[in-house]
């Protein structure tokens, strides 16, 4: 069972039914009916737009699913996760646009790849981490000193960068602006399921 809150604070219950966004109202008196497209995510990820139901008093959102080949960041909300430290979820943000962290309406679905765009404020202290999945981060402004394993750099725009699965990686904003990046995780040889493993932290941030 999902518990999600509407926009005035009630909480409307549903079953997680699949992968790509579809849930069923247990509101019996719900306008909608049974079945409707809704912005599911995981519970680590609550999207700022709820479910739509009428009758307690939810504001509607656009219930037609998205193109299955282009959509836009400006239309997704940016997510932090409860489960990262304060002034990680403070300085720290991203959008998920394709694949299973793209349940949204309007995001891509795809079940082999993760796409989307990372922000991490002046001061950002990205702790080092790690995840089943590889992953590349395109650098698109700002600049961040960058570690990978035994090895530290200054990534700019422009720059590529590679993380092998289970490879700790840490970034540390010590420029005057927003760092912004491009990030995508895949499934080699097929195998999904790296993609929803979970991420873990390979140290603490240091105190403030």
């Amino acid at each position: 069972m999902v518990r999600m809150p509407d926009r005035i604070g009630n909480l409307l219950y549903f079953d997680r039914v699949c992968c790509n966004g579809h849930a069923r109202c247990h509101d019996s008196n719900c306008d909608y009916g049974d079945w409707f497209k809704m912005n599911v995510a995981s519970l680590d990820r609550i999207p700022y737009s709820p479910a739509v139901c009428t009758t307690r008093g939810a504001i509607p959102m656009n219930t037609q699913p998205g193109s299955p080949v282009h959509t836009a960041a400006d239309q997704a909300e940016w997510q932090v996760s409860p489960h990262y430290p304060d002034d990680l979820r403070r300085t720290c943000r991203w959008k998920s646009l394709v694949g299973n962290g793209a349940k949204w309406v309007g995001g891509i679905p795809q079940k082999d790849v993760v796409m989307g765009i990372l922000e991490l404020d002046e001061g950002g202290y990205y702790p080092a981490h790690a995840h089943p999945a590889p992953e590349l981060y395109f650098v698109t402004a700002g600049e961040a000193e960058w570690t990978v394993g035994e090895e530290t750099f200054t990534a700019r725009p422009g720059v590529a960068i590679y993380h092998a699965a289970h490879i700790p990686h840490r970034m540390v904003n010590k420029g005057s602006e927003t760092l912004r990046a491009i990030w995508f995780w895949w499934a080699p040889d097929g195998r999904a399921e790296v993609l929803s493993g979970e991420v873990y932290f390979t140290e603490a941030a240091p105190p403030r």
